[in-house]
């Protein structure tokens, strides 16, 4: 008898949309109104959107952390295939479209995504954290000392070593080291039951924020997410949805693909250059700017995140229905077979 998988909690789901709207829309400012000739009260606003979202990519670990990560073959297939799906579609589709040959080679090098040279640097470090999280969830069931004294040799290396002293162990958040302690800290929330009431919540994201943009403007000494105000940041925004009480199937099923969004729109070899070509048409970037436009422009972008953000979660969902869902049950029902006459013949 196959048991029922529980019901996701809408408020955290709700947070992996917020996240992944914040990873979409910062990756059109950045990848495409930065190679804009803007105004400087333009860059100044893309710059503010930007501070106000860098949590996305630390509250994702987070969760992971917090609910922790089971080593099992159907969560497994549930990463894999979506991958090797996108890596293959958009190989297919962008090769028609620039007339490249369509090789066997070719192919077979999009499903380098999970170990080396990945288009996703997230899928790549992800894929090497479901590996160990056994082993990080053993720590976390370890003694409340260890437990802290781990926490604290982990935000020392990461924080202090990493993102203050800009050590190779975490210079800027875009590794592993940094995917294992994002995890650990969103275990230990959930292992110290570690909550805040929401009006300080939003209290101290509105301060965290505020530095983050003055530190961005004038210093720019500590980069990218490992920043430890990004990371406070991220905490106090879990912390924030952690205490809302909402539960709803359309939301759960939305957030079932926003892992995809992160797929269609950010991989390196292909749909990231095209969302950039795509911004900068829109752009426009050789005509005479005025101020007013530019700032217009910026809250265009926003707006055109949010409509591209929901278009690709339908495409998902026209996918999975057609393609990955069938592919992901097909390897769970092989994998379960096999087992299960493994199982038979060990008993003989």
């Amino acid at each position: 008898m196959q048991t029922k998988e529980p019901t996701r909690q809408s408020n955290f789901e709700l947070l992996r949309i917020v996240c992944m709207f914040a990873i979409l829309c910062l990756h059109v400012l950045h990848h495409g109104c930065s190679k804009l000739a803007l105004s400087s009260g333009a860059d100044i606003l893309s710059q503010a959107v930007h501070d106000a979202l860098g949590f996305h990519v630390n509250a994702f670990l987070l969760i992971s952390g917090y609910f922790g990560i089971r080593m099992r073959a159907k969560g497994f297939f549930r990463f894999f295939i979506p991958c090797a799906f996108y890596s293959a579609l958009i190989w297919l589709v962008f090769a028609l479209y620039y007339g490249e040959p369509l090789t066997v080679t070719g192919l077979l090098k999009r499903f380098h995504f999970f170990y080396r040279e990945s288009p996703w640097w997230f899928v790549e470090n992800y894929f090497f954290l479901f590996l160990t999280a056994p082993l990080i969830n053993a720590a976390l069931a370890r003694s409340r000392q260890e437990v802290l004294l781990f926490l604290g040799l982990l935000a020392f290396l990461n924080i202090v070593c990493g993102g203050v002293l800009h050590s190779g162990f975490n210079s800027n958040g875009f590794n592993y080291n940094h995917f294992v302690f994002m995890y650990f800290t969103g275990g230990c929330i959930r292992r110290f039951d570690f909550s805040l009431s929401r009006n300080r919540c939003l209290l101290g994201y509105a301060v965290v924020t505020a530095l983050i943009f003055l530190e961005s403007t004038f210093v720019h000494a500590i980069r990218d997410y490992i920043n430890p105000l990004v990371v406070a940041q991220a905490v106090l925004v879990f912390l924030l949805f952690k205490t809302v009480r909402v539960q709803s199937a359309l939301v759960n099923s939305v957030a079932a693909s926003v892992f995809s969004v992160y797929l269609m729109h950010d991989e390196d070899v292909y749909a990231r250059g095209a969302l950039s070509s795509l911004v900068r048409r829109m752009g426009g970037v050789n005509w005479p700017f005025s101020t007013g436009y530019d700032f217009v422009f910026i809250v265009a972008m926003i707006g055109f995140s949010v409509a591209a953000f929901f278009a690709l979660i339908i495409a998902d969902k026209i996918l999975s229905r057609l393609f990955i869902d069938r592919l992901t049950g097909l390897a769970d029902y092989s994998y379960r077979k096999i087992t299960d006459n493994i199982k038979k013949w060990v008993r003989l």
